[in-house]
């Protein structure tokens, strides 16, 4: 507490100072300027110099000098509290994370929305001994009102104003892996946690520390399995139908990272075929289709699927091919868009991580269902992005009450004391066991959290893992094509 005594009288005397400057400069017919530069404004090389002695919302600008008010970021601007932003002065002690996601997306609006209802929770219990959470959401959509950057470059530009302009300890998302590798690499050095709830790619594991351990943990999490056990699931099953496959992936740490896995595990016959553009996808689906190879393994994006089985369905030559498909594919999205390709339906088949259930999970649905009107279970890795905040609020409580500061590397320490196996019973994730897991913490003792996604059992890679199944297209008793899990 000593920490924030002294913070509270910096500011009083930051904010004090200018407005006693002000009087001054008043009477006495000087710019009251500076009578703030000489004796209370202080300077400053970057924004934690400016939060670490006046509290969030307060930023280092161009001058060298902190502001009372950070500048604002035109994808950054919704925020929970909403006047987190407009009214610093109330949420100078607030504990505060960014989210990086698509908004112009549903399942990314949805999973905003799932980290607003965690925070929301953590609040009505109180926060954190008196002290509040808050997001600000940054969106990384292609918007020519916001400015003319390629979603990824948003996602970079948006990392940046987050880490460098507002100080945050803390991101949850981005959720594709090639933007979560881009904006890990870009932060590496700033002391930032980065936990995204749904880049899956293996090569992710090797950016972070290879061999993390309690003095020097990690700073990239994720609440989603690597795609290491799906790629394995994919070989194995593939296998059982042909030796003759074709692999269309993407060239991005999504695509490459479970291809790798696909080739380590399926052996010598595959036909490799990397693309970078959708606008590449006919050509390759006039290709295959006029090849001998009698399934096809696509590992790409929804948007790039969609491309894929619009092209295959106009070929002849997929009639009587097999088309496996990943994660990104099981979605009522895909069908949605791809009505002229029902014909495909019947030889599709793919893989993705297990729907969550169980207590922990209803408990997360009936809440998100009360506060949106709305079925959480359309869109995917909503419960590991409701996670994902609740473990970044756990590693805030570690971090503050063992280490008296929340920062990236503090957080990081508490989360490696959340899966203790050995322990009896689970902390779920909900906000009734907000109290205990902080009484806990507080205490320096371990738990072992299990999440609305499931159990949070990581490794020593700081990796989960979670089950996976296979799903296929298949008319309702509505007539209507949905996904549904299926065993052969």
């Amino acid at each position: 507490m000593l920490v924030d005594s002294r913070q509270g009288a910096m500011r009083h005397r930051f904010l004090w100072g200018a407005v006693v400057a002000a009087l001054l400069g008043s009477l006495a017919g000087l710019p009251s300027c500076s009578w703030v530069a000489t004796v209370d404004r202080m300077e400053c090389t970057q924004a934690s110099d400016c939060t670490g002695a006046f509290g969030f919302g307060s930023a280092c600008i161009e001058d060298g000098f902190c502001s009372e008010m950070a500048p604002s970021h035109p994808r950054c601007t919704k925020t929970f509290p909403e006047d987190l932003l407009e009214r610093p002065d109330k949420y100078r002690d607030a504990i505060v994370f960014g989210t990086v996601f698509n908004r112009s997306v549903e399942k990314h609006a949805a999973r905003e929305r799932s980290a607003e209802l965690a925070v929301s929770e953590a609040n009505r219990k109180s926060g954190l001994d008196g002290r509040s959470f808050g997001l600000v959401f940054c969106s990384i959509e292609e918007r020519l009102d916001y400015d003319d950057l390629a979603s990824g470059d948003a996602a970079l530009d948006v990392a940046n104003y987050l880490v460098h302009t507002l100080a945050v300890p803390a991101l949850i998302g981005p959720a594709g892996s090639g933007d979560t590798a881009e904006v890990f690499k870009a932060l590496r050095g700033t002391d930032t946690l980065v936990i995204s709830p749904s880049a899956t790619s293996p090569s992710l594991t090797a950016l972070d520390e290879i061999n993390p351990t309690d003095k020097n943990p990690g700073l990239l999490w994720r609440t989603a399995p690597p795609d290491t056990y799906q790629g394995i699931e994919i070989a194995s099953d593939i296998a059982k139908r042909t030796f003759d496959v074709a692999v269309v992936y993407k060239q991005d740490d999504y695509g490459s990272g479970l291809t790798n896995v696909f080739q380590e595990n399926f052996g010598e016959n595959v036909n490799v075929v990397p693309f970078n553009d959708t606008s590449e996808i006919p050509a390759i689906a006039q290709s295959i289709g006029s090849s001998d190879v009698s399934e096809v393994l696509f590992v790409a994006n929804e948007e790039d699927v969609v491309a894929f089985l619009r092209a295959a369905a106009q070929n002849p030559g997929f009639e009587n091919k097999y088309i496996f498909l990943t994660d990104t594919a099981g979605t009522q999205g895909v069908i949605d868009e791809t009505k002229e390709a029902t014909s495909l339906y019947e030889r599709i088949k793919g893989t993705r991580p297990a729907p969550p259930d169980g207590a922990v999970f209803n408990t997360f649905k009936g809440a998100y269902a009360a506060r949106y009107d709305a079925d959480v279970t359309e869109h995917t890795y909503t419960a590991n992005t409701y996670d994902a905040t609740w473990l970044a609020m756990y590693a805030s409580a570690w971090a503050l009450l063992q280490e008296g500061a929340v920062t990236g590397k503090f957080m990081s320490y508490g989360l490696r004391r959340i899966s203790d196996t050995n322990k009896t019973g689970t902390d779920d994730i909900a906000p009734r066991s907000w109290d205990g897991i902080v009484n806990s913490l507080r205490a320096g003792q371990d738990i072992n959290v299990r999440g609305a996604s499931g159990p949070l059992d990581y490794d020593t890679n700081e990796e989960t893992w979670a089950p996976f199944e296979f799903w296929r297209f298949v008319l309702n008793d509505s007539g209507e094509y949905e996904v549904q899990p299926v065993t052969d």
